[in-house]
This record gives C-alpha cells, structure tokens and sequence, in this order.
C-alpha cells in the first residue's frame, strides 16, 4: 500500500489553460514571448517519478508563424527525416496522431545546447502546414 501511494504521488500531468500560461510555457520552452501573431498555444506535461529513475514529457502546439519558427531552429536544431511520430501513449488528446511522410522534423539533445539543464533530453519540432501549427516534444529521462 506504501508503494503504491509513493508511486502515484511520484506521477502527475498539467496543463496550461489560460493565454497567460500558455505563454509561460512558450516562454520557457523557447527563450522568448510568442508575439501575438501566435493566436492558438497547447500545452501538456507528464511527469513520472520512479525510485531510480524517471521521466518527463512536454507537448506544445501552437500557430506557425515563419519568423520565430526560424528563431526557435537557429537554437541549434538539425533536419531529420522521420516516419513516426515521437509522442508515445501519453500524449494529450489534441496531439496529432499522424504526420505526413513528407514531414521534417527537427531534433536537437542536451549535447547540442549551451546550457545544461542536468537531464537528458531530446526535442522534435516540425510545422504541420496542413493544420497550420507548429508541434514540439520535448522528452527528459535520467
């Protein structure tokens, strides 16, 4: 019974509802404010905390706009090529559960930032110009 109430209390989700902590979540993610052309901001997180190690996952959405699309890619992400989306069965219900094969995604790991946030992690973003938003995952582990 212990271990289960540690587990659970190790284990959370949230999300931002309001435009104010949409934009928090934006801000964090990226390092700026989104300008107000960004009219539409999702934002899910899933945390899960086990005895030797744990997990962390971000999903953002939010409307394209080219110029801080191109801000966020100068942040030293590289162009891949994927078939798969990277969500796994947490993802919130408003994340896409399919992209087309045409799709570039760009990736970048704790190895291609300055900054060390004292995790592991990697990044996938893309522009769906078929939805006309922008998707970013960000994926923490120790």
């Amino acid at each position: 019974m212990i271990a289960a109430i540690f587990v659970v209390s190790c284990s959370g989700s949230s999300e931002a509802k309001t435009r104010k902590e949409q934009e928090g979540e934006f801000t964090k993610a990226f390092g700026f404010s989104p300008p107000t052309t960004i009219t539409a901001i999702n934002y899910a997180d899933l945390y899960n905390r086990g005895v030797m190690d744990g997990a962390y996952g971000q999903w953002l959405s939010f409307s394209f706009e080219q110029a801080s699309f191109d801000k966020i890619i100068l942040g030293g992400y590289k162009q891949e090529q994927y078939s798969d989306i990277p969500n796994g069965s947490a993802s919130p219900a408003w994340w896409p559960k399919t992209i087309p094969n045409s799709t570039v995604i760009f990736t970048r790991s704790q190895d291609d930032t300055p900054a060390n946030e004292g995790f592991q992690f990697r990044e996938y973003i893309w522009h769906d110009s078929a939805s006309g938003l922008v998707f970013f995952h960000k994926n923490y582990w120790d």
